[in-house]
């Protein structure tokens, strides 16, 4: 079997220290997490799973936590708001459009579950999801039809273009209409 490389990212949400700084580790001179707003988010919506590979002819396997869908966007969505990465706008739309809750709406309604009105905390980083999304100029649309066009050549993308804006468009409406805060002026 030949190496592998595993990524691993740590991530703190420290609101005494600097959005973006680097949280370094008692005794450790290598090891450091990313301070991130929204983290937070995914470290409160976690769920085992288990992952596995064969070494050797051995199976081996080990149950770790990873966070859920709900955390994962809403993690996400202060992520793009902060950092405002491509990558970010992407991930989001395209976990919108494919989860295994369903919808974008069906994403809400378990984002809503699991954090109801502490979602308030992310009202402005929703508001400005929504606005990356608004039509096929904006910042969030054109980043999904970037990575869409080099994952899927000949994909039709201004469907692609479309679904990514209605699926942000209606995760948004929904949290922001039960935060009672949707304004459709």
């Amino acid at each position: 079997m030949p190496p592998r490389t595993v990524k691993f990212e740590l991530l703190a949400d420290l609101h005494t220290q600097p959005a973006g700084a680097t949280i370094r580790f008692d005794h450790c001179d290598e090891l450091g997490a990313a301070n991130l707003r929204g983290t937070g988010f995914a470290a409160r919506d976690r769920e085992v799973r288990v992952i596995a590979t064969d070494d050797h002819d051995v199976r081996r396997e080990a149950e770790i936590y990873v966070t859920g869908l709900a955390g994962f966007l809403l993690a996400k969505t202060a992520a793009a708001y902060s950092r405002r990465k491509e990558k970010d706008w992407y991930d989001i739309a395209y976990v919108l459009l494919n989860n295994d809750f369903g919808d974008p709406v069906a994403a809400a309604r378990r984002a809503w579950h699991v954090f109801g009105i502490s979602i308030a905390s992310a009202e402005s980083a929703l508001r400005d999801l929504e606005a990356n999304f608004a039509d096929s100029a904006t910042q969030g649309t054109g980043a999904y039809v970037s990575q869409v066009s080099l994952d899927h050549p000949g994909e039709d993308l201004p469907a692609a273009a479309a679904d990514s804006q209605l699926a942000v468009q209606a995760f948004c409406a929904y949290l922001l209409s039960r935060l009672g805060r949707r304004d459709d002026s």
